[in-house]
């Protein structure tokens, strides 16, 4: 069966000028391409497949993840130009709503309402959670299971255990979210928290922050001078594991660059700040806090110890076989080259790890 999946070429930028666009202006979206590759047997296909003579009825399944963040009024031309096309059966994974939390009257556009009730004649839809399964659901679609993010199933293990690996975190590796905006006080207080411990800081995305967004001169100078020292930006998912492996603990507001860190088996505490985070937290029991609760002044083991993964853990085998079952509803199974991935036990095993992937 030749299954394809639209996205970027993630080994080669020739010719690209903008690496961020290029990669969907959120780095973070590699997590997601990578784990969908490497759990399933998938051939890239670009989007310019018609200028390279690609025809989309030689598949038998085509995956998208062009429904990962859907606003009130959107529609999607590209999708709906690819059901007129082709027969082939169109797979969204992790369709999800955006919002600031979760509105009950979330309204979807017309158009979007069409669009998704053709493809769920088709397929099977793969939603991130419950909010977006229920407004889906007032909008007459049903065809749906709940998955979360692929970004989850990487490892390919059931038995796939989030443990500590550390008394008390010495190094710190932290996100925040887009710049954009006034920065609410409880944001403001949180970068200066990870100033104040010198973390090493991930961005996604190539929007800096500027003065406009703190309205406070000395602040504004402080946490500068510590980003302009301490951010990094990857545009390769193994440059990005090497970074995180280094750390003991990681905190912030990006699903994906907190979950990169769980690829490691490096404790991550997700700070809340709209409804796709909350609904992804929420389905895979991760360790969460609002960002409107953030307290600047409790010490750095409060909020390791607030990353507790006990209920993670005794749910994980559950989301996996549900993503498993997703994925057989629709013809598709787990590759058999997605060898499972184990952590490393001891200390010196872990240093061994770390070795392998500068190799």
């Amino acid at each position: 069966m030749k299954v394809g999946m639209f996205y970027p070429d993630l080994n080669n930028f020739e010719g690209v000028n903008n690496k961020v666009e290029y990669l969907g202006n959120n780095t973070g979206n590699i997590a997601f391409w990578t784990s969908l590759t490497r759990l399933i047997d998938i051939e890239r296909i670009p989007y310019d497949y018609k200028e390279k003579g690609i025809s989309l009825n030689d598949y038998d399944k085509i995956i998208t993840t062009d429904l990962i963040w859907i606003r009130q009024g959107d529609y999607n031309e590209f999708l709906e130009r690819l059901l007129e096309e082709t027969d082939t059966a169109i797979i969204p994974i992790s369709v999800g709503l955006q919002a600031n939390d979760f509105c009950i009257d979330f309204k979807l556009s017309d158009r979007m309402v069409k669009l998704l009730m053709s493809i769920s004649e088709r397929a099977t839809i793969g939603v991130r959670g419950e909010y977006t399964a229920y407004i889906l659901s007032k909008h007459g679609i049903n065809n749906y299971e709940i998955i979360g993010c692929p970004s989850l199933y990487y490892w390919n293990n059931k038995d796939l255990r989030i443990v500590d690996n550390v008394l008390y975190p010495n190094n710190v590796v932290a996100n925040f979210k887009t710049f954009y905006g006034r920065m609410t006080q409880k944001e403001k207080q949180f970068m200066a928290y990870l100033a104040d411990f010198d973390a090493s800081f991930i961005e996604q995305t190539s929007l800096i922050m500027t003065n406009d967004h703190t309205c406070d001169n000395e602040y504004y100078k402080y946490v500068n001078n510590w980003l302009l020292k301490n951010s990094h930006l990857y545009y390769s998912v193994n440059d990005w594991k090497k970074e995180t492996a280094l750390y003991d603990f990681s905190m912030g507001a990006r699903f994906h660059g907190n979950v990169i860190s769980l690829w490691n088996n490096i404790k991550s505490l997700f700070i809340i700040t709209d409804s796709r985070t909350r609904e992804l937290t929420a389905h895979f029991n991760l360790p969460s806090i609002d960002m409107e609760k953030f307290d600047r002044s409790k010490d750095l083991k409060y909020y390791y110890e607030l990353a507790n993964y006990d209920n993670f853990n005794s749910m994980y085998a559950l989301r996996y076989f549900e993503f498993v079952n997703f994925l057989n509803k629709n013809g598709l199974s787990i590759s058999e080259k997605a060898e499972p991935k184990q952590f490393a036990q001891s200390n010196n095993e872990k240093m061994h790890y770390i070795a392998s992937l500068y190799c």
